[in-house]
C-alpha cells in the first residue's frame, strides 16, 4: 500500500499570520517610498531656490554694476531699480558745436541687450569726472559710416571695414540742454533697464523680472529693494535729486519653493556697488 500524503492547508492561524507579515512588510515599503519621493522632491525645491538666488546674484550684480555711475539709477523704489543699460559706447573723432553734429568711432556694444525702455544719452569730456545727460527719450539722427569713417580714421582710430562702427550723430544741442561734445569724449548711448519682484506669470509666488523677461523664480511676496546712501543710511525709496547720493544697491531676495509640502525658504542679501 502506498504512503498517505498529508494534504492538509495552512491553517487560520497561519493565513492570518501571514497576511499580518505581508500587510506590515508592504506598508512599510510604502512609507519608505513616500518619504523617498518626499526627500528627493524637498531637495529639488531646494537646489531650484538655491538656483534662482544664483542667477539673482549673478546676473543683477553685473548688470547694476557695470550701469551704475552717479545718475545712471532712474527708478529706486522696493519693488523695482532702474538704470540706464548701455547699448553702445564710443569715443568722438571730431565735433561741431555750432552744428550740433559729433562723428563717433562705436568701441563697444550690445547687439542683442534684450532690454527695452526709453532711449537716452550721455557724454562726459575729456579731463571731466561726469557726465552731461540727456533728456529722456533723446535719441538724435544717427547714420552710419561716410563722413564719420573717413574722419576718425583721419584721427587716429583703428583701420577696420566695419564702417558700421563709425556713426554721425546729431541733435546735440536739442538733447543735451544746448551741449555739445568735445573731441576725445566718451559717450553712451542706453535703454532703461528694469530689474523688479512682481506676480509670476508662470507659475505661483512672485519672480524676478529683468525688463519684460520673467527671469528666476518662484520668490517670496516679501522680496525686495532697498539703497544705501552716501551718509550711511538705508531707504527704501529715493527720488529726484537724492537719486545721486545711492553708492550701493541692496537686494533682499527669498526664493521659496511652489510644493505646498514643504516650507523652504532660502535668503539672498546682497549689497551691489555702484562704480564711481
Amino acid at each position: 500500500m502506498g504512503t498517505a500524503r498529508d494534504q492538509r492547508g495552512f491553517t487560520l492561524v497561519e493565513a492570518v499570520i501571514t497576511l499580518i507579515l505581508i500587510g506590515t512588510i508592504g506598508s512599510a515599503t510604502i512609507s519608505l517610498l513616500i518619504n523617498q519621493d518626499r526627500f528627493y522632491s524637498r531637495l529639488d525645491d531646494s537646489v531650484v531656490a538655491e538656483q534662482s538666488l544664483r542667477v539673482a546674484a549673478d546676473l543683477m550684480s553685473s548688470e547694476i554694476r557695470m550701469s551704475g555711475v552717479p545718475g545712471d539709477i532712474f527708478v529706486a523704489v522696493p519693488e523695482s531699480v532702474t538704470v540706464a543699460f548701455d547699448v553702445y559706447q564710443g569715443v568722438v573723432c571730431s565735433a561741431n558745436a555750432g552744428g550740433g553734429w559729433a562723428y563717433v568711432f562705436v568701441y563697444d556694444s550690445a547687439p542683442n541687450p534684450n532690454v527695452s525702455g526709453t532711449r537716452g544719452g550721455a557724454f562726459k569730456n575729456p579731463y571731466e569726472t561726469t557726465y552731461h545727460y540727456s533728456t529722456p527719450g533723446w535719441t538724435g539722427g544717427v547714420s552710419t559710416g561716410g563722413a564719420a569713417y573717413t574722419t576718425c580714421r583721419a584721427n587716429g582710430t583703428p583701420d577696420t571695414t566695419m564702417t558700421s562702427l563709425y556713426r554721425t550723430i546729431s541733435g546735440w544741442p536739442a538733447g543735451f540742454a544746448g551741449d555739445t561734445p568735445e573731441r576725445g569724449a566718451i559717450v553712451r548711448r542706453y535703454r532703461e533697464l528694469s530689474y523688479r519682484f512682481g506676480p509670476s506669470s508662470m507659475g505661483s509666488g512672485y519672480a524676478l523680472f529683468r525688463g519684460p523677461q520673467e527671469l528666476a523664480g518662484p520668490f517670496d511676496a516679501r522680496s525686495s529693494f532697498s539703497y544705501v546712501m552716501d551718509d550711511g543710511s538705508v531707504r527704501t525709496s529715493v527720488t529726484g535729486t537724492d537719486l545721486l547720493d545711492i553708492v550701493r544697491v541692496r537686494v533682499n531676495a527669498i526664493a521659496i519653493d511652489d510644493d505646498p509640502r514643504f516650507d523652504i525658504e532660502r535668503n539672498l542679501n546682497l549689497d551691489i556697488p555702484l562704480r564711481y
